[in-house]
């Protein structure tokens, strides 16, 4: 257990509660809410070979950009970004507080309107699924929400009244970064 009474479940990557506790709590108004606490995101352990082998990569890469183009300006910034990509590779996820309920969605510290989301989906990656609310934002990125697997109804309840169901696969771009782990 930590410090803030939730315990790491072994073969998953969120924080589950304490048996006993209800993460779903009743608001005066008849008002549903459910509140979690999770990653923020999935995060892959990556082995040193991960990081020899995307390092070798990445200079195939920038050997590869400097011989067709023949400019070290596009060869530096192809090199630069993928160390930029490979720092990011090792950066943890931080645990967030969650909660929906019938004013929006709270992720952290920053709150969400319904108004903000087009629609969502619930997305499953390996043993764990997630909902994915895709932004009203032409450029926003959606948001993902991971949970533990006996909240799903009582999320998918909340949510439902406030914003349709949308049946969606992850996407090319996520399949890629799931198969290398990232």
């Amino acid at each position: 257990m930590d410090s803030d009474g939730y315990t790491r479940e072994a073969d998953t990557d969120f924080y589950a509660p304490e048996p006993g506790s209800n993460p779903v709590e009743q608001d005066s108004g008849s008002e549903l809410s459910v509140s979690w606490t999770a990653f923020e995101f999935m995060h892959h352990q990556k082995t040193a070979s991960w990081y020899v082998s995307a390092a070798a990569i990445l200079a195939s890469t920038g050997i590869v950009s400097y011989l067709l183009m023949r400019e070290l300006f596009g060869t530096v910034a192809v090199l630069v970004l993928g160390v930029i990509l490979l720092v990011s590779a090792n950066r943890k996820p931080r645990t967030l507080e969650y909660l929906v309920d019938n004013r929006g969605i709270v992720a952290g510290n920053k709150e969400y309107s319904y108004a903000d989301f087009q629609s969502f989906s619930i997305i499953q990656e390996d043993s764990i699924e997630s909902i994915l609310l895709t932004s009203q934002k032409r450029w926003s990125p959606p948001l993902s929400l991971y949970f533990e697997p006996k909240d799903a109804q009582k999320i998918f309840d909340v949510l439902s009244e406030h914003l349709p169901l949308e049946k969606r696969d992850k996407d090319s771009l996520d399949k890629f970064l799931h198969t290398i782990r990232f």
